[in-house]
């Protein structure tokens, strides 16, 4: 894809001017100069409107299987661990939250947990899972929350958003004073910087298996303007532990994380080049 027959676009977050940074899968990815959002240039003229039917119909047979397999049940047993070193057991909201594998695991720990997950298929999967219906069918935007959260979690769930600030408005109408925040998401800054040299290497056709881009890649710098937006003054971003996978991809993703994580704490934890983030923030 030529750059040139591309026209630059306005960032759909703060309307700074947006420039076609890569094309992956024959999709287009702009980032913005300003508060460094990437967004797929595709999608803005139907996003809201096809986004949900998207996921509402195919999100269980195109990814509910990492779910299904088991090797994501490591990643929120880890998850809740650290949740439970900053705030005691109470009331939590999965936001996207699929089957409901973290909010059965939470269940078990005595959490008061709810859900929130767009596909009918994985909202039925749920159900049976949880053996009750705490998981509400829809989006984030017209969840009927009675009271407010301990704690809310995005585990994978935000780049997915068809406006990722309202989906944190939203949340921070949700969480108790004090309440705690987790987001776990890619680390679209390494995966974008992986794919271009991949291209200049002439290895893209292997990268790009590798490689996680949604709807919106979030990057440390665009989650940090995003929450200080709205009002998380205190964010804490860091490197995510490594999700499951075969022997060879395990053995690589620990390498990663070992480089990664020494990295992030010789650098007075300024340099954050992980796969994948976890973010945590107190609502004021």
């Amino acid at each position: 894809m030529d750059r040139a027959d591309i026209p630059k676009k306005r960032c759909p977050y703060c309307n700074s001017e947006a420039k076609l940074d890569f094309a992956i899968w024959g999709r287009p990815y702009f980032r913005c100069g300003s508060c460094d959002l990437m967004y797929r240039g595709d999608l803005q003229v139907e996003l809201k409107r096809d986004l949900f039917r998207h996921f509402e119909r195919e999100y269980f047979s195109e990814y509910a299987h990492d779910q299904l397999s088991g090797s994501r049940n490591q990643i929120y047993t880890h998850i809740l661990d650290v949740i439970e070193k900053e705030t005691a057991v109470g009331r939590i909201l999965d936001v996207g939250c699929g089957c409901g594998f973290f909010l059965k695991e939470a269940k078990d720990r005595g959490w008061n947990m709810e859900g929130v997950e767009p596909s009918k298929e994985s909202v039925d999967y749920a159900t049976i899972l949880l053996g009750g219906n705490f998981v509400h069918a829809g989006t984030l935007q017209d969840f009927p929350a009675l009271g407010e959260f301990d704690v809310v979690t995005l585990i994978d769930a935000l780049g997915f958003s068809s406006t990722p600030w309202s989906d944190i408005e939203r949340i921070r109408t949700l969480l108790k004073p004090g309440g705690l925040l987790f987001i776990r998401c890619s680390n679209s800054f390494l995966h974008a910087f992986l794919f271009k040299i991949s291209i200049r290497l002439m290895m893209d056709s292997f990268v790009s298996e590798l490689v996680v881009f949604h709807k919106y890649p979030l990057t440390p710098r665009f989650i940090l303007r995003l929450l200080r937006d709205y009002g998380f003054s205190n964010v804490n971003i860091r490197n995510a532990k490594p999700s499951g996978g075969g022997l060879p991809l395990r053995f690589l993703k620990s390498a990663i994380s070992i480089i990664a994580n020494s990295l992030y704490y010789l650098s007075r934890r300024r340099i954050i080049i992980g796969p994948s983030l976890e973010v945590m923030e107190r609502k004021p």
